[in-house]
Formats: C-alpha cells, sequence, structure tokens
C-alpha cells in the first residue's frame, strides 16, 4: 500500500473506532475538520438552504459555528471514509454520506443550514482525501479490502 494512502486509511481507522480520534492521531483529523468546517463557513452564500440559497454566515456564527468541534470531527470522519470508498470505486454516497445525512436529519431541532454546512464539510474533506489517493496512483486492494471494513463497520 502505498505511504499516503497507508496515513488516510489509518487515520480513518483511528477515527472510526470507540477511543476519540484527537487521543489515537494527535489531533490532525480533528484540526482538518475544524479548519473546513470554517472555511466552508465562510462559503454559506454558496450553499442551498432546504430550497432557497443560504445567506452569509454571521458574525455570530463565525464565533459559534453551528457545527462544533465534536460534530466536525465525526464529519470529516466520515468525508475520509467516502473519499477512500470514491477513489477505490465505491459506493460512498449511498454507503457513507446518504446513511450519515439521514442521521443528521433525525436530529430534532436540526436547521438545514446546519445540514448545508454539514454537507459541504464533508464534501471538503473527502475531497481532500481522493486528491491525496489519487497523487499516490490507484486503489489496491489492501486499500479497498480497508475501507470495505470501514463502510460496514459505519454503516446504519
Amino acid at each position: 500500500m502505498k505511504r499516503v494512502a497507508s496515513v488516510i486509511v489509518a487515520l480513518a481507522l483511528c477515527a472510526a473506532s470507540p477511543v476519540p480520534a484527537v487521543a489515537q492521531d494527535d489531533g490532525f483529523v480533528r484540526a482538518e475538520a475544524v479548519r473546513a468546517r470554517d472555511l466552508m463557513l465562510g462559503h454559506m452564500d454558496q450553499m442551498i438552504c432546504g430550497e432557497t440559497p443560504c445567506a452569509p454566515a454571521t458574525a455570530e456564527e463565525r464565533a459559534s459555528p453551528p457545527v462544533s468541534d465534536d460534530e466536525a470531527d465525526s464529519i470529516a470522519t466520515v468525508g475520509m471514509i467516502s473519499g477512500a470508498a470514491e477513489f477505490c470505486g465505491l459506493d460512498w454516497e449511498g454507503r457513507s454520506f446518504l446513511p450519515m445525512m439521514r442521521r443528521w436529519r433525525a436530529t430534532d431541532g436540526v436547521a438545514n443550514r446546519k445540514l448545508a454546512l454539514i454537507g459541504a464539510t464533508h464534501g471538503f474533506i473527502q475531497q481532500q482525501t481522493l486528491n491525496a489517493l489519487q497523487s499516490e496512483g490507484e486503489c489496491d486492494d489492501q486499500t479497498r479490502t480497508a475501507i470495505e471494513r470501514l463502510l460496514e463497520q459505519t454503516r446504519d
């Protein structure tokens, strides 16, 4: 397995385990998750909130984002799994992204604005993961098997 692919899969495995990712990877995933959330928050006006365009992020939202750091960490984990699944030609949308979004939509009181930010944060991390893996070449059998296991472990 390629080195970067190994790191991504290892981080995804750590983040998907019951022990917090922060304790296992010195905060790398969490820091990237928060960075992605904050970056996407700055692009709220380019998202759709339900049926209408989202308004730009307010100063209050920037100070206290609608997606917490812990939530961003969880979303980034799914985004990494989705990116790796896409890299290996697996059904990332049906087996990773859509189940995550169903869980969020089932949460009482979650606003369309928050759902838009969740989707955008996931997509950003997914693309970063996909780019890193593609720079290393093709998906190999070991990576595909590891991602298949992750998809099974994290399914509904």
